[in-house]
C-alpha cells in the first residue's frame, strides 16, 4: 500500500510551523535577556563613573579644607578666592577648579542628554551641574558634603533674587523623620552616592540614605543643600 503522501506531507508542514515557532520564541527571549544585561551593565558602568566623579569631588573638597584652615569655600569670602555669597552651585564647584582636573566632574553622567557637561569652567552654569551641596556641613564625620541631585524629601527654601534651589531636610523630633528622604526615580533610580566631610564616598540605597541623615541630622534641626537648577 502506497503511504499517504498528503497525509505525510501536512505532517512535515506542522513540524516546520512548530519549529520555526520554537526558534522564533528562542530567539525572542536570548534577546529580551541580552537586552536586560546590557541595560543593567550600563547602568553599573554609569555609576561607576558616577563614584569617580564624587571621589574627585571628594579630593577637591579636602584639599581646599586643608589649604582655607578648615573652612569651606562658601565660608570663604571671595576675596580670598572663595564663594561666599554667591548664589549658584556652579560657582561654588567653580572656586575648587584649581583642584578638579576638569568641569567633566561635577557633571553626572546619568544626567548627560540633559545636563551635558561643560567644555570649560568658564563656559559652566548649573545646567552642567549634577550634584547638589550641604551649605549647612560641620565638621562631624557622618556630615554629606556633595551628593546626587536627585534626592526628594526636602522643603524648598525661598531665596531672593535668582540663585540654585536650595532644599532643607529639619528634623522633628522623631526617629522616623528621615523615611520621607529618597532618592528619585530620574537618575540612578532609588540609589545613589554622596561624599562625607572626610572625603570617602558612600554608594547608598534609600535606607542607607535615611540612616545616613539620622546620623548628622538631630531633632529639630535643618540643613540645607544648595541644589542646581
Amino acid at each position: 500500500m502506497k503511504p499517504c503522501e498528503g497525509l505525510n506531507g501536512r505532517r512535515r508542514q506542522a513540524f516546520s510551523m512548530l519549529e520555526l515557532l520554537l526558534i522564533l520564541v528562542t530567539v525572542g527571549i536570548v534577546s529580551a535577556v541580552g537586552l536586560l544585561m546590557l541595560g543593567r551593565a550600563r547602568h553599573k558602568s554609569i555609576r561607576s563613573q558616577c563614584v569617580q566623579n564624587l571621589k574627585m569631588i571628594g579630593t577637591a573638597e579636602q584639599m581646599w579644607l586643608h589649604e582655607y584652615e578648615d573652612r569651606l569655600p562658601w565660608q570663604v569670602p571671595q576675596s580670598e578666592n572663595g564663594s561666599q555669597g554667591l548664589p549658584f552651585v556652579f560657582q561654588q564647584f567653580r572656586a575648587m577648579s584649581n583642584y578638579l582636573s576638569s568641569p567633566k566632574a561635577v557633571g553626572c553622567p546619568g544626567l548627560q542628554s540633559w545636563r551635558p557637561p561643560a567644555a570649560s569652567w568658564d563656559e559652566t552654569t548649573d545646567r552642567n551641574v549634577g550634584y547638589g551641596l550641604n551649605t549647612t556641613a560641620s565638621g562631624a564625620a557622618s556630615s554629606i558634603l556633595s551628593l546626587d541631585m536627585d534626592i526628594e524629601g526636602g522643603e524648598e527654601a525661598a531665596t531672593a533674587g535668582e540663585g540654585s534651589r536650595r532644599l532643607m531636610f529639619c528634623g522633628d523630633g522623631s526617629a522616623s523623620i528621615s523615611s520621607r528622604f529618597i532618592w528619585s526615580k530620574t537618575n540612578h533610580v532609588d540609589s545613589g552616592q554622596f561624599t562625607l566631610i572626610d572625603g570617602s564616598v558612600v554608594a547608598a540605597d534609600n535606607p542607607d540614605l535615611q540612616r545616613q541623615f539620622r546620623f548628622f541630622l538631630s531633632a529639630y534641626t535643618c540643613v540645607r543643600f544648595l541644589m542646581p537648577r
